[in-house]
């Protein structure tokens, strides 16, 4: 299915980034089923890469020309499955797929010792910032992700760690 959405993007002309990979966001659930292919051209493990580049903050491994990071917030539909099993979403993407930005300007507060605050010796002074982000995926252009629906192997953890 990897293979699949990499064919995908391609179709689609979208670039891949200058590593030469695409990027994939998948849950650790369905990061385990990618693990276990240990064909040759299959799963590789992050830290058994042979190029001295740089890591993506998170990246666990790559395969079929995505670098995967894992995150534990994508959309689950739970029991959506066939015999219920969870359905998870997985995002791949290229380069410009997503935009982050403001939308207030940052607004720093500085409440001097002694005034606009409960403070009756007039010894602390408070200090805060406030700001408004998002982020979202881009479609005007063309999209530049294919999203991916799958059932993991492994089923939710219960009890504790």
């Amino acid at each position: 299915m990897v293979k699949l959405m990499v064919a995908f993007l391609e179709d689609y002309d979208v670039p891949r980034f200058p590593d030469g990979f695409y990027r994939g966001i998948v849950h650790p659930r369905q990061k385990y089923d990618l693990f276990t292919d240990t064909s040759n051209g299959g799963w590789m493990d992050a830290n058994k890469y042979t190029d001295a580049g740089p890591l993506l903050a998170g990246e666990a491994g790559s395969y079929g020309g995505v670098k995967f990071l894992t995150s534990t917030i994508c959309t689950t539909f739970a029991t959506a499955g066939a015999s219920g099993k969870d359905v998870i979403q997985a995002t791949f993407f290229g380069p410009s797929a997503y935009a982050i930005g403001d939308m207030q300007t940052l607004e720093a507060r500085f409440v001097p010792p002694g005034g606009d605050h409960s403070d009756p010796l007039g010894q602390k002074a408070i200090v805060g910032a406030k700001v408004a982000m998002g982020a979202g995926l881009l479609d005007a252009n063309g999209a530049r992700y294919v999203n991916l629906e799958t059932a993991a192997t492994i089923i939710k953890a219960t009890g504790e760690a």
